[in-house]
């Protein structure tokens, strides 16, 4: 993929291009919109729909779809705990990213207070 507004040459993981560094979208996004990535999809999608009927829960992958179609947001997590997002009323959901900076801020933080005590400072 190149640049629209430089031409540069844009990795398949690069969120911006490295020439002018203009925002060229999500790779994820990128990658998805990829006629390779559409078809596979669709056969995963052909393969759900052949093994939700024969289990009986046909019903259950098309209410899933249509739900889809109407969400905002999509994120990929177990079941378990997205079950346990809808069913409590104080269960937060933090992402990755924000636990990382989380952690970094108590580290931090914790390497302050002991540096002092241990007379580093």
């Amino acid at each position: 993929m190149k640049c629209k507004a430089c031409g540069t040459d844009i990795t398949p993981s690069s969120r911006f291009c490295p020439g002018c560094n203009t925002d060229v979208g999500f790779p994820n996004v990128r990658m998805a919109e990829r006629s390779e990535e559409r078809e596979a999809l669709a056969a995963r999608l052909a393969s759900a729909e052949v093994s939700s009927k024969a289990s009986g829960c046909g019903e259950v992958l098309k209410r899933f779809g249509e739900a889809v179609v109407s969400s905002k947001v999509v994120i990929a997590r177990s079941l378990a705990l997205v079950h346990d997002l809808l069913k409590s009323e104080h269960f937060l959901y933090v992402s990755f990213y924000k636990q990382v900076a989380s952690l970094q801020i108590t580290m931090r933080t914790w390497y302050r207070e002991h540096s002092r005590w241990m007379g580093e400072e």
